[in-house]
C-alpha cells in the first residue's frame, strides 16, 4: 500500500531533466525578459497600449504563467547533492524550493 502511493506520487513528479520541463524554462525566460523591459516603460511612461483591455488580459496571463511556474517547481524532481540520487518526493522539493 505504502509502495503503490509512492509510485502514485512519482507518476505526479516532473523530472528535472525532462524535455517538456526545458520548453516550460524557455517559456518563463520569456515573460520575465518581456516583464523587465514592459514594467519601466508602463511606469514611466504611461503608454495608452498600456490602458487597454487586452493589454490587461495579457498582464494577467504572464502572471498566471508564473504562479504556474510555482506550482511546477514544487512538482519537479532535483538531484540530491549528497548521495547524487533524483528525489522524486514532492515535499522535500518544496523545502529545495523555498532553501533557493
Amino acid at each position: 500500500m505504502v509502495r503503490e502511493e509512492a509510485q502514485n506520487t512519482q507518476l505526479l513528479m516532473i523530472r528535472m531533466n525532462d524535455e517538456r520541463k526545458v520548453y516550460w524554462e524557455c517559456i518563463i525566460i520569456l515573460f520575465a525578459l518581456y516583464n523587465c523591459l514592459e514594467t519601466p516603460i508602463e511606469i514611466a511612461f504611461e503608454p495608452d497600449w498600456a490602458k487597454g483591455n487586452t493589454f490587461f488580459v495579457f498582464q494577467n496571463l504572464v502572471n498566471l504563467f508564473f504562479f504556474l511556474d510555482m506550482l511546477v517547481a514544487f512538482r519537479t524532481t532535483f538531484y540530491d547533492l549528497v548521495t547524487g540520487d533524483e528525489v522524486f518526493s514532492p515535499k522535500r522539493s518544496a523545502i529545495e524550493y523555498f532553501k533557493g
